[in-house]
């Protein structure tokens, strides 16, 4: 009990940390990702980052061209001739004016490889432009700007350590869900085989039963014919058997009618047993698929966002 208090209590916690990035507002684009866009205007590139970091979210980094058509189709549906919006990537306040300079995703400091600038950009005017922007007057291509100038809206995005840990959430439920299913297989091919067992006892007992009464019936008529034969080398019993013989014959028929009935009764005793023991472990087998199936919907509640 102890463990699996623990594992919820993880798992619970686990949850927890992936849910911090949430926000309102979300539009999803056309790959599937999900952004809040901001339009007023009136930010600078850090107040930016300040706004999304707020939300647990991050401004966004576009480092590849899906992702890239995928954004710039999304802010066309929905704004039209939306306003210049803040991306987050930057050239670590590098001074130089070389368009081929390398430039970083603020979330994990490495450098984007994928870029979409405007065919005079990244230009970085006065040496003071160190912060990127989608221009809307530029068919939404990249522009450097200061990262001090006040004029543009942002785009927010699910931050990528929380991306990791759904990720990271998703693979368990699967491998949890997974898991179970192979349990439940187990356990059906198990009772499966109980059930085999079951009918194969049922059958050979059947069959025992089938040749018991069988014979008993030829040990009845080998009785018979033997007594008759007995008595008819025995002239001197033929008038007991007259007087007797209905008796003996009834006692004889009784006999064998109780033993007619006792394999009747044992055959419909086995039946019964079969029966409740088929019932058990289709009831059993119900109940274990029911727990795995709460277990699973346990598992996809705590770790669902």
């Amino acid at each position: 009990m102890a463990g699996k208090f623990a594992v919820v209590i993880f798992l619970t916690f686990l949850f927890g940390l992936c849910q911090l990035a949430t926000a309102a507002d979300w539009d999803t684009a056309s790959d599937g990702r999900q952004y809040l866009i901001e339009t007023s205007v009136g930010y600078n590139w850090l107040q930016a980052v300040d706004q999304c970091s707020r939300r647990g979210l991050q401004l966004v980094v576009i480092d590849n061209e899906v992702k890239n058509n995928a954004i710039i189709d999304l802010i066309k549906s929905k704004f039209g001739s939306a306003k210049d919006l803040w991306v987050g990537h930057h050239d670590e306040y590098n001074t130089k004016k070389d368009k081929n300079r390398p430039w970083y995703s603020i979330a994990t400091g490495q450098e984007i490889t994928f870029s979409n600038w405007y065919i005079s950009e990244p230009n970085n005017y006065k040496s003071q432009e160190h912060c990127a922007e989608i221009k809307s007057s530029a068919r939404f291509q990249w522009y450097d700007e200061s990262c001090t100038d006040s004029y543009y809206g942002y785009i927010c995005e699910e931050h990528y350590k929380t991306t990791q840990c759904h990720n990271d959430v998703q693979a368990k439920r699967y491998s949890t869900n997974e898991k179970n299913a192979l349990l439940s297989s187990d356990f059906t091919e198990t009772q499966t085989n109980i059930q085999n067992q079951l009918n194969q006892t049922r059958n050979e007992t059947n069959a025992a039963l089938l040749n018991w009464n069988k014979s008993s019936k030829v040990v009845f008529e080998n009785f018979k014919k033997s007594l008759d034969g007995y008595l008819k080398k025995k002239p001197y019993l033929q008038a007991v058997v007259a007087d007797i013989g209905d008796d003996i014959n009834a006692l004889a028929v009784e006999a064998e009618n109780e033993i007619l009935n006792l394999n009747q009764q044992t055959q419909e005793s086995l039946a019964n047993v079969q029966l409740n023991a088929e019932q058990s472990i289709t009831n059993e087998t119900l109940a274990f698929a029911e727990k795995i199936k709460i277990h699973n919907n346990e598992v996809d509640s705590l770790m669902s966002y």
